[in-house]
């Protein structure tokens, strides 16, 4: 026994019953009864356990299980034979690996080494078991397993994992279950029947003699997944190892309980993703960074730096990773490259090709994040040199990334890679049959350069095609390019599908196609023809003569060949090229007869027979002798007209030989046509090919670095005591480190109420030391004035039931800072069986205590100032639920304060008026701008509607946010109601006024006219009169607008006009009137207006008007126009007098006047308030920017369109 058992080659088990590898960590011995409970007596499986024990203790886990089950239970020693119906133990201290259907044991590794005793067993049962290897991971704590459940799932075996729910530590099952490793999730006590039913389903997976069935329906069916995996994914699985295949699909079948391949089949056909999913299975991706390092080193230091020796940015090192799974491999070659090169890697450009069938292996290779459990392989230095933490897991460096480009391919199907440097195709030649790996070497001998190197897996070897490699290093499994003059192997082209028909269906019905040329040459020549011929290959050189054919072919000069058509005889290499072509077109016999030969002295038949019962085209070639035999007469001269039958038969011949030329000629020619479209195509896709892989190159380039985590995720490999001891001893400083840095007082109390400790701001807080504190009782504190009953109360309370208190809250006086509001959390913490402490946090919350008495009393007394107030007064909430009226409001509307609270102060409103005051208060609650509405509020004393102005402003909080609304009511029901009598009285008086000043504005007029006629000097009188009967009009006009507006009848005229036209003649009426003022006008408006254009010259006008009027000493008035975003806006700027800015919000309202204007102007206050109704009426907008002293800006917009 001995470490060495844990790295030495394993031998495959001819065992061909399941064994089951059962690991389990913390947790484990309540899982593994459970599981043996359940299993039967004759089950045919064996068991293996392996927990994570104690190296110090014996295990007593055999005695213990072995009272729960009949099965015998024994603890593993040394070499001990594995038996179905047995169940094995691992003991303690020891190290478990399965070869050759026995188990044996080494010493367990040292301090300081990873203990990963499961994954360590797991790889090994799968490498020796193979499909008839089971992996089952139970509770514990840690990762271990997942990775050997991999191991197990990539070799063919079936992987359980623990039900989370019924796992006493879920880590270990919950890692399996997220590395996507495991097939089936039950609790312990459904496995072993769920084992049962895969034991009776082809005997859990059939062992390689077994794999491929015998039964001519089953073949069919094997033959249709095949087909269907090839339709769904490109991918053709006829030709690799077919017992690896099939113990895949044979495995699908016994996960999802199907016992007949003619019923997977079937399901297949509805479930495209168990076609995913087999088809994933399939391929295998058994992968690691620097798999095999002894291989990798020796690479990494010798071949890697004589590839780099010549290259340079202009000539890149170009190196391909074909079937590069998840990336690990491409990666790795990256990172050798990058230590050999260290700091020069800048002055090389490398290019690394890594290419898998597996989309979604790219995808992950591309992405270059791998988690903890996959990083096995790398040193701590080079994850630290190439790897950033990215949300608990691990990312490739972009360094390294960049020179990787990763991309779907089938190196057997696609076009190949060219000036490849170095090809690595590590263990996939093993899953292919003989004929794929001679198309593949094929391949790599085509894409690399001069001298490029081959590196193959450990198990593969170049074989048959010896040809194309010399071996450079055998044990490490590296090749060189052979240098002869080669032809590329054309790769597997695309099988075409015809509706699932098995393509041999013309075929006789044999198990399989069978690559044995010879036999089926001789069958041929046996039962059809006896004369000589050869068998040439699909490039036409000969791989077997058959008689002797010396007479139609001899070796040419120069360098040997064993190419039939540069063998052939004079005249015959021509009609060999066109048989041979014809034969591989049509894949049927050709004939051809009368060739000449020999300068026309012989003639010979050929026929050219394609062999179809191979894999690869190979084809026979007859040679007949067909030269006519002729009477010899040596005494006889021939005649003249023998001569001339001669002559003539040989012309006819000539004629016929230069027809079949031409028709050969043009057969050729359309031949050559089509190949030449077909590689002008081919040429194509490679540029395409090549376009693409550059893109993405370039998008690797200056794709963004990623962000990076900084965190590390924990992994606990076992429970054992003493790694426990250091977990807790990391926690326990971990914790007090944050006790002593933060602010609240902390206190830890034994079970009498002793002190053990306090962090520093417990000391700071209370002015107590550390000496006075620890080991004190806490109810003896500063001479016993911590002596609480309540607390000493809840505390026993605690010690009884384990219960606990938060935000307990006491006013007590503390000797040192006197009294204080003291907020309280206790939690119970277990120290030992039987045994509490309890942590004590203290909060000072007095500051916090006092404001809230301040805030109250700030309450108090501002209800105490809204009760003395003679009027409504109200508070609300934020979301505007009136929560306080005071007394005032209760007696003015009869309602009581529940009743009035809330919403229901609404009943006091009219009804006509509630929807309004409604939608306003909403927009106010909304956007917290003020309230502010005229409304009727109903008395109860007369029930009588009593118009108030009733505004509210809102109360912001520290953060700028509403927090509460103050009200208040003001009735002005006297005022509104004079209001309403003088607007009666105004519109009657305007409406009275109206005729006589019309008639006197008449009068005024042919007085005019006589005086004017006369010169008489008193018609300047005459003209004054005019000018104020003029103005008395328009001020009669307003008041009537007023009036208007007050009723709803201000009606507008809608049309569209140009607005540049009516501002002009409204300037020129105001500059008319005001001669001593210039009026500036600017911009224009380029579209027509719709509006009333009597109404808007109104407007225009009165703000012209103010501008002057209010601007004595100034002498310009400016109006500028413009248009933007659909609509007008004008802006009339004076340099007068000015309005003081309390006063701009006022100015639009009805018979509002500023004082210091009232004095000085005249003016009724009415001109802006039918203005701002106008532009109001148009949809627009109006207000004023204002300086007193430095004059005022009215400015109006309105849509371009109403």
């Amino acid at each position: 026994m001995a470490t060495s058992n844990i790295n030495k080659a394993k031998i495959r088990s001819k065992n061909l019953f399941p064994v089951v590898g059962v690991g389990a960590s913390a947790g484990g011995l309540d899982a593994f009864k459970k599981l043996i409970r359940a299993i039967p007596e004759h089950s045919g499986i064996a068991y293996i356990l392996v927990q994570h024990l104690h190296p110090d203790h014996s295990s007593s886990l055999p005695d213990i299980l072995q009272r729960e089950t009949t099965i015998p239970v024994e603890q593993i020693s040394d070499n001990v034979k594995v038996e179905p119906d047995h169940v094995y133990i691992i003991p303690s201290n020891k190290m478990l690996v399965a070869t050759d259907g026995i188990l044996q044991l080494s010493p367990r590794p040292s301090k300081g080494h990873r203990n990963m005793p499961i994954d360590i067993f797991f790889s090994s049962l799968a490498e020796v078991h193979q499909s008839h290897a089971i992996g089952v991971v139970l509770s514990g704590s840690g990762a271990d397993g997942t990775l050997g459940l991999k191991e197990i799932k990539d070799h063919g075996g079936i992987t359980f994992a623990q039900d989370l729910h019924t796992a006493g530590y879920d880590s270990m099952p919950q890692s399996a279950i997220k590395a996507g490793v495991v097939d089936f999730i039950l609790s312990p006590e459904e496995m072993p029947d769920q084992l049962k039913k895969l034991s009776e389903t082809y005997n859990i997976l059939p062992s390689s003699e077994h794999a491929v069935p015998k039964e001519p329906a089953e073949e069919e069916s094997f033959k249709q997944v095949l087909a269907l995996i090839r339709s769904n994914s490109g991918v053709d699985f006829t030709y690799y190892k077919q017992t690896t295949v099939r113990r895949r699909i044979l495995r699908r079948m016994a996960i999802l309980k199907l016992e007949k391949i003619a019923d997977y089949q079937a399901y297949l056909k509805k479930n495209k993703a168990e076609l995913d999913i087999l088809f994933q299975d399939m391929l295998i991706p058994v992968t690691s960074f620097f798999r095999d390092p002894v291989i990798f080193d020796h690479v990494c230091k010798t071949v890697l730096p004589q590839l780099i020796k010549d290259k340079s940015l202009g000539n890149p090192l170009r190196i391909w990773v074909a079937g590069c799974s998840t990336g690990q491999e491409a990666y790795s070659i990256g990172m050798g490259l990058h230590e050999a090169l260290s700091d020069k890697i800048s002055n090389f450009r490398i290019q690394i090709f890594a290419t898998d069938v597996s989309e979604n292996s790219i995808l992950k290779a591309r992405a270059g994040v791998y988690k903890k459990s996959e990083m096995e392989g790398l040193s701590e230095q080079r994850i630290q040199n190439f790897f950033t933490k990215v949300n608990g897991d691990y990312q490739v460096r972009k360094t390294i990334r960049d020179m990787c480009i990763f991309a779907t391919h089938n190196f057997l199907k696609d076009p190949p890679f060219a000036k490849i440097d170095l090809i690595s195709c590590r263990n996939v030649l093993i899953y292919l049959e003989p004929f794929l790996q001679k198309r593949a070497f094929a391949v790599f001998h085509y894409a690399l350069n001069p001298q490029g190197y081959l590196w193959l897996g450990k198990s593969e070897s170049v074989g048959s095609s010896s040809e194309y490699f010399l071996p450079l290093a055998l044990k490490d499994k590296l090749y060189t390019k052979k240098s002869f003059p080669g032809r590329f192997m054309s790769v597997t082209s695309e099988s075409r599908e015809e509706p699932l028909i098995d393509k041999d269906a013309g075929l006789p019905k044999t198990e399989r196609k069978k690559d044995d040329f010879q036999k089926d040459a001789e069958q041929v020549l046996l039962t059809k023809y006896t004369p000589p011929g050869v068998i040439v290959n699909d490039q036409y050189d000969i791989v077997q003569f058959r008689g002797s054919t010396g007479n139609f072919l001899e070796p040419s000069p120069g360098k040997a060949s064993l190419n039939v058509l540069k063998m052939a005889r004079e005249g015959l290499a021509f009609e060999l090229r066109n048989a041979l072509q014809k034969a591989k077109t049509t894949r049927t016999a050709f004939t051809k007869k009368g060739i000449s030969i020999n300068q026309g002295k012989g003639e010979v038949c050929i026929e050219v027979v394609p062999l179809l019962n191979s894999i690869e085209p190979y084809f026979l070639i007859l040679f007949k002798d067909t030269t006519p035999e002729r009477p010899y007469d040596g005494n006889k001269v021939p005649t003249a007209a023998d001569l001339k039958t001669e002559k003539d038969t040989r012309i006819q011949h000539l004629e016929e030989d230069l027809l079949q030329v031409r028709e050969d000629m043009r057969s050729v020619t359309e031949e050559q046509e089509a190949v030449n479209e077909e590689l002008q195509s081919a040429n194509e896709e490679l540029l395409s090919g090549s376009e693409e892989l550059q893109s993405l190159n370039e998008e690797l380039e200056t794709s963004k670095e990623e962000l990076q985590s900084t965190n590390e995720e924990l992994i606990t490999v076992n429970q054992e005591l003493y790694d426990r001891n250091e977990q807790y001893n990391e926690a326990r400083l971990y914790a007090e480190a944050i006790v002593s840095t933060i602010h609240e007082p902390l206190m830890v109390i034994d079970n009498d109420f002793k002190i053990k400790s306090a962090n520093k701001s417990f000391y700071k807080n209370f002015h107590l030391t550390e000496e006075e504190t620890v080991g004190q009782v806490i109810f003896d504190l500063q001479n016993k004035s911590w002596n609480i009953p309540e607390l000493r109360s809840k505390l026993l309370k605690i010690q009884k039931g384990q219960e606990k208190f938060i935000e307990w809250e006491v006013c007590h006086t503390f000797p040192a800072i006197g009294t204080r509001y003291i907020c309280i959390n206790a939690q119970p913490v277990q120290k030992e069986i039987r045994a509490n402490w309890i942590l004590l946090a203290f909060d000072d919350i007095t500051a916090r205590i006092e404001a809230e008495k301040q805030d109250r009393k700030n309450l108090s007394d501002v209800k105490k100032i809204l009760e003395n107030i003679p009027q409504i007064t109200s508070t609300a909430s934020a979301d505007g639920a009136v929560n306080y009226f005071n007394q005032f409001f209760l007696d003015y509307s009869g309602l009581t304060f529940d009743e009035a609270i809330g919403w229901g102060w609404e009943r006091t409103i009219q009804p006509e008026m509630l929807d309004e005051v409604k939608k306003q208060w909403a927009h106010s609650v909304k956007t917290g701008e003020d309230f502010k509405m005229e409304l009727l509020f109903k008395r109860k004393s007369d029930n009588m509607y009593r118009w108030h102005l009733s505004k509210a402003t809102p109360i912001l909080n520290d953060e700028g946010k509403v927090a509460s609304w103050v009200g208040a009511a003001i009735d002005i029901h006297e005022q509104k109601t004079k209001e309403q009598v003088k607007d009666e009285f105004i519109g009657i008086a305007s409406h009275e006024l109206k005729t006589p000043l019309t008639t006197a504005k008449a009068y005024i007029q042919l007085l005019e006219m006589g005086l004017a006629e006369t010169k008489d000097k008193d018609l300047i009188f005459a003209q004054k009169a005019s000018a104020s009967i003029t103005r008395l009009n328009d001020l009669i006009g307003e008041l009537m607008d007023v009036s208007k507006i007050q009723n709803g009848k201000l009606d507008l005229q809608i049309t569209a006009f140009d607005f540049n036209e009516m501002v002009t003649d409204a300037t020129e009426q105001v500059q008319y009137g005001s001669p001593g003022h210039h009026i500036k006008l600017s911009g224009k408006i380029k579209n027509p207006v719709k509006g009333d254009k009597n109404r808007l010259q109104q407007v225009v006008i009165n703000l012209l008007s103010n501008a002057v009027k209010y601007s004595p000493k100034s002498k310009e008035v400016f109006i500028h126009l413009s248009a933007k975003a659909g609509e007008v806006k004008v802006a009339i700027k004076d340099t007068g007098i000015g309005i003081r800015k309390q006063s701009l919000d006022k100015i639009f309202d009805r018979y509002y006047r500023e004082e210091q204007r009232a004095v000085h102007f005249q003016g009724l206050g009415i001109g802006l308030f039918i203005s701002h109704e106008i532009i109001v009426r148009h949809h627009g907008k109006i207000w004023a920017e204002s300086e007193p002293g430095e004059g005022s800006t009215f400015y109006f917009t309105i849509p371009l369109s109403q």
